[in-house]
């Protein structure tokens, strides 16, 4: 299995998410009663377009090859955060589980 940590991947997508109040605490510093953090949050609430964005530049930054994520389905939550299961145009998949400071951990199968 390959695994990587793409901090950029989410960091980028989420920079136009919208800007904050300035009496708000930064991202990522917040955490609900379900455990889930301002970076994941984010991501759970984007639209599905800009989620399988997200998924695809994680994917890409781990150095793996997807032209396109075609389907993204969340799975139950892991103790790192929440996950999805991202499929790319070739029927590769990939899990994506996005953790409390913003990375993205990408778990693929090799063929």
């Amino acid at each position: 299995m390959r695994r990587f940590l793409a901090a950029t991947a989410l960091c980028v997508a989420l920079a136009g998410c919208g800007t904050q109040k300035a009496e708000q605490p930064a991202a990522g510093q917040t955490a609900t009663s379900d455990g889930i953090n301002d970076y994941q949050q984010a991501v759970i609430n984007l639209n599905e377009a800009s989620r399988k964005a997200v998924l695809f530049r994680a994917i890409r930054d781990a150095g793996l090859p997807c032209q396109n994520v075609i389907q993204a389905e969340r799975l139950p939550d892991e103790k790192d955060g929440p996950v999805w299961r991202a499929q790319c145009e070739d029927k590769s998949y990939h899990l994506v589980i996005v953790r409390a400071d913003g990375t993205a951990y990408v778990v693929s199968r090799t063929r």
